[in-house]
């Protein structure tokens, strides 16, 4: 595994923890106040995975 493909996987991981915990944090969260955040979440978590991606897959 090259040191790109490990950073990746490492980033990837950490995305999935990221998008994981602020869900289950609006689960317990008033949904009234946080209605445009789930969306920046979701951008977010979406530009982060597709960075890592690229870095697997087009880095050498």
């Amino acid at each position: 595994m090259t040191l790109n493909k490990g950073i990746a996987a490492g980033i990837i991981l950490i995305t999935i923890f990221y998008i994981i915990l602020s869900y289950t944090l609006f689960i317990f969260a008033n949904k009234d106040e946080y209605k445009d955040a789930k969306d920046i979440i979701s951008v977010v978590g979406v530009v982060i995975v597709s960075m890592t991606f690229l870095m697997l897959f087009v880095g050498q």
